[in-house]
């Protein structure tokens, strides 16, 4: 209960889609958790893993409580000061092997 799910926009989204189908779809996470806590199931967040540009847009446009900026540096505001609930990290070796060192917020990354 009170945990974040992140949902994905894996791809460089535009303004246009950001602003389009993807808040849209977003408004719909968020509408679906909300309803499913009243009903009694769990209460959980919803988050957006993707670019800085689409982590803003679509935490002011469609109400997502948590971010996790992708580590795709040419993707459109990946310099945009956070904060990032999670920051993914380059890809290193760990026990051999490749994974991402991702960052998060020592606040609120959305566990509990």
């Amino acid at each position: 209960n009170g945990t974040a799910i992140y949902f994905a926009v894996d791809y460089d989204a535009p303004p246009a889609d950001l602003s389009g189908s993807i808040a849209a779809y977003f408004n719909e996470i968020v509408a679906a958790l909300s309803a499913a806590a009243a009903s009694g199931s769990p209460n959980y967040a919803a988050g957006v893993y993707g670019s800085g540009q689409t982590c803003k847009a679509i935490q002011a446009l469609a109400r997502v409580q948590y971010s996790w900026r992708a580590q795709s540096t040419g993707w459109a505001g990946y310099s945009l000061p956070g904060p990032w609930n999670i920051a993914q990290g380059s890809a290193s070796l760990v026990c051999t092997l490749s994974c991402d060192l991702d960052t998060a917020s020592a606040a609120n990354y959305g566990a509990m």
